[in-house]
């Protein structure tokens, strides 16, 4: 499995980082080196062990930005894109998982039509259900996604055409 990979910016400063997860097991890799971590969730937060230390924290995930909060501090990070690159809103409709988690239900199928804020998948994530929803008007191309598997930020879910 490839490392996805995200590009960040925290004020002046630019972040490269390599996200891997299998199972309970997370990699990252920076330019400052890699780090692996036993990844546990409870009770809405996300806990990371590495050699007997134990971070809690949350992540939000949105389109143009993460949020991390651990140990009492936060940071926002926005998303840095090339230069002519699309914002996420208007990139093609492929619909990603917003942050880890398992699919409890597909409710589409490829060739399907469904219309903007038609509810696709429900995605369970820090022991909370999330809906995707189409974002406009769309002809379902295909579906990379079953009940019961595990996926990471970022997995294309589901891929829609133009109505």
């Amino acid at each position: 499995m490839t490392a996805r990979q995200h590009r960040l910016r925290s004020g002046a400063e630019q972040v490269r980082l390599g996200c891997q997860r299998q199972g309970d097991e997370l990699q990252l890799e920076t330019d400052q080196g890699e780090r692996q971590f036993q990844v546990v969730q409870e009770e809405g937060e996300v806990v990371l062990r590495r050699d007997g230390e134990t971070i809690r924290g949350v992540v939000l995930v949105e389109r143009d930005q993460v949020t991390v909060s651990f140990n009492g501090r936060s940071w926002t990070l926005a998303r840095v894109r090339e230069a002519g690159e699309a914002p996420a809103e208007t990139r093609s409709g492929d619909i990603e998982a917003p942050m880890t988690g398992t699919v409890l239900e597909v409710l589409c199928a490829a060739g399907d039509p469904v219309e903007a804020g038609a509810p696709l998948i429900i995605l369970e994530a820090m022991k909370m259900e999330h809906r995707l929803t189409a974002p406009a008007a769309s002809v379902v191309a295909a579906v990379d996604a079953e009940p019961g598997q595990q996926v990471d930020i970022g997995h294309c879910l589901i891929r829609l055409d133009p109505a």
